[in-house]
């Protein structure tokens, strides 16, 4: 809409109720040309292979996570005693407490939610989740062979169609 101001100017005047966008609307929704809507590739995979690629992704994931989790523990009181002096700084209830006049002494025996084993489940489970392009390319890569496994097998539960 346009006004004229006093001196003769004209002024553009936008409705503030509406929104302009630069491309309509429903266009923005994620749909294809067909009006089929884009699927990802690791759905394709699970709405193929269906329970196989599910139990294999099931079965890869805690191997993956017991061995990070492994990886971690087993690399020396260094690096984990690095890590827990690093995480303290942003989560103080990492850093060992010490104990007032008089309390008694807890004993030296390491309990399961020691500062350092929270931090050694904490950085396995993040190298868990950073391996996880690994882990879907091994799905992709072992379900097509699974699949024709469990169909020479009879095992129908397992499989969305024949392979």
């Amino acid at each position: 809409m346009r006004n004229s101001g006093d001196n003769g100017i004209e002024l553009e005047t936008r409705n503030l109720l509406t929104r302009e966008y630069s491309t309509s609307p429903e266009n923005n929704t994620g749909e294809q040309d067909g009006g089929e809507k884009k699927v990802s590739k690791i759905r394709a995979l699970f709405n193929e292979y269906g329970r196989i690629a599910i139990l294999g992704y099931m079965v890869i994931g805690t191997i993956d996570l017991a061995l990070s989790i492994a990886f971690v523990y087993f690399s020396g009181e260094g690096f984990i005693g690095k890590a827990v002096e690093f995480l303290s700084n942003y989560f103080p209830s990492l850093s060992p407490k010490i104990p007032e006049e008089g309390a008694e002494i807890p004993s030296s025996g390491s309990s399961f939610f020691s500062p350092e084993m929270t931090v050694v489940l904490v950085v396995g489970y993040a190298i868990h989740k950073l391996l996880l392009p690994l882990r879907l390319a091994i799905i992709a890569a072992i379900s097509p062979a699974m699949s024709r496994k469990a169909y020479k097998m009879g095992w129908t539960w397992l499989y969305n169609k024949k392979p």
